[in-house]
């Protein structure tokens, strides 16, 4: 692969304020891509930056488009030939859209779009077969661009928003400090809240509206007025007779839709229910 670095675009904010050192602090990214080998290889990338936190990730526009709007990402990796679009149009639309706007990566089949990229003042073109180093430098550029827009919005020279990455927890004696995005989904219990992670689980004295604040950055949706759950833990809905809908986890878990949080549920997920 070939990675290519170009020049300016316009400011994002983060979710959340916080104190944190500036190189703990990360940058989200949105993936949106249809090639499966290629969108493997980015997000691995990804996962082993330390300054980046993947947020969401989609084959296709419309429900990459969703996760941008929900989102808000700083860094966009872009298809240019995605199966039901054209990734410049896609830009196109978020820009006109208003807003924030995050800096955008290019990944191509060729390298004939560098010059529109440019045109478009994107943070990175690349081009396939993908290359990891490659990847990192272009990340590099943008991961230096989306800070800078950070820095000119708040007006100071250290970025003042982060995503919160640990949840601290007692458990068993100790203090274990939690990945929030390793967090399967969240009951609540009365005035106390069930971390559910894999086959674990963790109480918590926090409101989910608290809680779902802090979440806010991650792929985190609310089914129920009592549940929370990972997107990217959801294997298959179902829609049941009661009208109500069946979210199933890849643990195996079902978990209720109600009515109240469908619509936002199905626009988030971009979920097409018969």
């Amino acid at each position: 692969m070939t990675g290519v670095a170009l020049s300016g675009v316009p400011p994002t904010l983060l979710h959340e304020r916080s104190e944190m050192p500036r190189s703990m602090r990360l940058l989200s990214c949105v993936l949106m891509e249809d090639d499966e080998a290629g969108r493997d290889l980015l997000r691995r990338v990804i996962a082993e930056d330390c300054d980046l936190a993947l947020v969401g990730e989609a084959s296709g526009a419309s429900e990459g488009c969703a996760l941008v709007k929900a989102y808000k990402p700083d860094l966009l990796l872009l298809g240019v030939e995605l199966h039901d679009s054209d990734g410049f149009d896609i830009l196109g639309t978020l820009r006109q859209a208003g807003g924030p706007s995050p800096e955008v990566i290019f990944v191509s089949e060729c390298a004939q779009h560098a010059l529109r990229a440019l045109d478009a003042a994107a943070a990175g073109y690349l081009v396939k077969p993908l290359d990891e180093n490659s990847v990192r430098r272009v990340l590099a550029v943008a991961k230096e661009r989306a800070r800078r827009k950070l820095q000119a919005v708040s007006g100071v020279n250290e970025m003042p928003s982060a995503i919160r990455t640990r949840i601290a927890v007692k458990s068993q004696g100790r203090i274990v400090f939690m990945r929030l995005d390793a967090i399967d989904w969240v009951e609540s219990k009365r005035n106390y809240l069930l971390l559910h992670v894999g086959t674990s689980d963790y109480k918590i004295r926090e409101s989910l509206r608290s809680l779902g604040a802090k979440l806010r950055p991650y792929p985190f949706v609310r089914i129920h007025r009592s549940t929370i759950v990972n997107i990217n833990r959801i294997r298959e809905v179902e829609r049941w007779y009661t009208g109500e809908y069946i979210v199933r986890l890849d643990t195996g878990k079902e978990l209720t839709l109600s009515k109240t949080f469908r619509d936002r549920f199905f626009s988030l997920t971009s979920a097409c229910v018969a």
